[in-house]
């Protein structure tokens, strides 16, 4: 997402709040508005998972991935890649 405000010259903050990047990102690619919920719970994995002790599971994790690959493939439209 970042990628998508920086070919439009939008400056971003160094962040990893999915959502924050979302709302900017949507008035580029609409679409991305029906990833909210979905990125609010990946939001949570890119801090927290990163600390002993939490864990994820197998099911959570493959959830998280087709979620990224749904949102990649959004992405990659939009700049026809």
């Amino acid at each position: 997402m970042k990628a998508i405000l920086q070919e439009n010259e939008v400056e971003f903050e160094k962040i990893h709040d999915l959502n924050v990047l979302l709302e900017q990102c949507k008035s580029f690619i609409p679409e991305l508005e029906a990833y909210k919920d979905e990125l609010t719970d990946l939001s949570a994995y890119a801090v927290d998972i990163r600390y002993p002790g939490i864990d994820i599971s197998m099911e959570e994790a493959d959830t998280c991935v087709k979620i990224m690959e749904k949102l990649r493939k959004e992405i990659r439209n939009y700049f026809r890649i």
